[in-house]
């Protein structure tokens, strides 16, 4: 019988002992997940690159490859606005065609299918600023083809000098400050690498005299820090104030889904600050985000982008400084998808040709 007793007594030691072994190893290769120390970034893209160093993007459709990786998704413990609708609760643009709404003043264009366009927007403008992430990097690409622009890269994943020309990346990382967790960006790329950017497909664009492409990948992040700015969105901002376009193009979100701990109330608090300093913009047009694959190794979901476009509609502080709003979330369904989070080009060539004002010349 004491043996017995013996053995059961190694057989707990030694199960607890592995079960502990196990935890740990989950751990350590979550953190690794999350940090990005891998080949694959964590949930950033991933494309094809085009020698942009002297040459101009020649004028014809961009082949992307995009490698998307598991990143930390929210976690299921992590808090909740209190006030952020549920999905079910999000209102639903399925049955609405060709519509133009008006709420504060903001024409709401929805588009479901490829038929639709948005009559609310004017019809031409003497200069557009694109900011956002890769998605908006292929819009900003396939709308200067559409103007017969070409394009010049300006910036790069870890140079910013064009937007600052005072930045200096290595003084910079001396005094670099990390982002707060559940709050702010970088994630990936730019967390190891002070004053580089997560996203590997958001080179800054110049196209033509008036069309520019910003690489702003979150409503909040600390990628461009300096001794003169906190932020990407002061910096960006600031250049902008220096150089004001009748008409911006806005949208952060996909990078935003992946912050570990990030809520609901915290998204639409970071897209208020945002909006608030893009006094350069005579107009801003928020896009919202548009639909993802859904897949399940992915922190970016369709059910969550709904609540977040919704919550954008229901803020009166935000609503309050924008013109219009371009929903194309249910009109991207009808496409195939690259990757969980970029839709195909065809996609992109499309909204370009039939959604945004064309460039007067």
């Amino acid at each position: 019988m004491r043996h017995i007793l013996a053995n059961m007594g190694s057989f707990r030691f030694m199960l607890g002992f592995a079960s502990g072994m196990l935890v740990m190893c989950v751990g350590y290769f979550s953190t690794i997940a999350f940090s990005g120390k891998h080949d694959g970034i964590t949930h950033h893209e991933t494309l094809r690159k085009i020698n942009y160093s002297t040459k101009p993007v020649k004028n014809s459709t961009l082949q992307f490859i995009s490698l998307i990786t598991r990143n930390a998704s929210p976690s299921t413990n992590a808090p909740s606005s209190t006030n952020a609708p549920s999905a079910t609760n999000t209102p639903s643009a399925t049955n609405i065609s060709h519509a133009l709404l008006n709420q504060n003043k903001v024409n709401i264009c929805r588009l479901t299918k490829s038929s639709d366009r948005c009559n609310g927007l004017p019809e031409s403008v003497s200069s557009i600023a694109f900011m956002g992430d890769s998605n908006i990097f292929r819009l900003t690409h396939t709308y200067a083809q559409n103007q017969n622009e070409t394009c010049l890269v300006i910036s790069s994943r870890c140079d910013f000098k064009y937007f600052v020309p005072s930045y200096d990346s290595q003084v910079s990382k001396l005094r670099w400050i990390p982002p707060r967790q559940g709050i702010e960006g970088p994630l990936a790329n730019g967390l190891e690498n002070p004053g580089c950017h997560d996203c590997y497909g958001c080179d800054g664009l110049q196209c033509g005299a008036n069309i520019i492409y910003y690489p702003i990948e979150f409503a909040r992040d600390v990628m461009m820090q300096s001794s003169m700015y906190n932020s990407t969105q002061q910096a960006m901002s600031d250049y902008l104030a220096k150089h004001p376009v009748q008409l911006c193009i806005v949208n952060t979100g996909i990078h935003d889904l992946a912050i570990p701990f990030f809520t609901d109330s915290q998204y639409t608090t970071n897209v208020n600050d945002y909006i608030r300093l893009l006094t350069g913009c005579k107009q801003i047009a928020w896009q919202h985000t548009l639909s993802v694959k859904d897949s399940p190794l992915h922190p970016q979901t369709n059910a969550r982008i709904r609540t977040w476009n919704s919550l954008i509609e229901s803020h009166p502080e935000i609503m309050a400084k924008l013109s219009f709003i371009i929903d194309a979330h249910v009109l991207s369904t009808s496409y195939n998808y690259d990757d969980n989070v970029h839709p195909e080009t065809a996609f992109h060539l499309h909204s370009s040709r039939n959604i945004y004002p064309k460039l007067r010349k």
